[in-house]
């Protein structure tokens, strides 16, 4: 194996310039929700406006060709809709999460919550519409305590 001084030094500059450095998949990170996250969840609740558009068997694949949608990619659709972009660990897919482990399954065994709670044969038609509708007030709620910072 070669030694290669870049792959070390890099990192190490981005330390001590205080630079922000990628680190593991956090599924718990809780980014700072802003408008647009709003403006998707309300945008979701629109592409899933009937049972006919809802894909009952999500695999996180979202091709931009598709006519049925998941939660998960209901979600990624409407950030690419409104040219917003889009992150897997963005604020608005992790209320999503965070509101499926407080609300919708609590104490679930789900590996990929937005996934497997979409899959779930528990979840049914109206409990998506409840959980997006859910999904967009919680988000408006956190907008609307958030005090801003001066």
């Amino acid at each position: 194996m070669i030694f290669h001084k870049r792959a070390f030094l890099v990192p190490v500059f981005a330390l001590l310039l205080g630079w922000p450095i990628a680190q593991a998949d956090d599924s718990e990170v809780n980014p700072t929700v802003s408008q647009n996250d709003l403006l998707i969840a309300r945008h979701a609740e629109d592409i899933l406006s009937s049972e006919k558009k809802w894909n009952k068997a999500d695999d996180r694949i979202c091709p931009p060709s598709e006519k049925t949608f998941s939660i998960y990619c209901a979600l990624e659709k409407s950030s690419a809709d409104l040219n917003i972009p889009f992150s897997h660990r963005s604020a608005v897919m992790q209320q999503a999460r965070f509101l499926i482990d407080k609300k919708f399954a609590p104490n679930n065994q789900y590996d990929h919550r937005l996934m497997d709670f979409n899959n779930d044969p528990k979840t049914d038609f109206p409990t998506v519409t409840h959980f997006l509708h859910s999904l967009e007030e919680t988000i408006a709620t956190i907008l609307n305590t958030e005090k801003p910072k001066h």
